[in-house]
């Protein structure tokens, strides 16, 4: 999405559950918890805001959720 709000589009096409996303401070990326593959366990995930390949990040037993980039 623009700054102004248009070009919406969708960045994900999971069938999950895509939540709590957090743009990097330069917005290219953005980070977000999923259920990606219908799971009831959340990972964390990233995705280029121009599109593209989402990359899964965790993969762990316990809940992985609420996303936040550190510099």
């Amino acid at each position: 999405m623009a700054i102004d709000g248009s070009d919406v589009r969708p960045l994900t096409g999971g069938s999950g559950r895509d939540v709590y996303p957090t743009w990097f401070s330069d917005g290219q990326w953005v980070a977000f918890h999923s259920n990606w593959y219908g799971a009831e366990n959340y990972e964390i995930y990233v995705v280029p805001v121009s599109g593209g390949a989402v990359r899964q990040l965790t993969t762990h037993a316990a809940y992985d959720i609420m996303p936040d980039w550190s510099p």
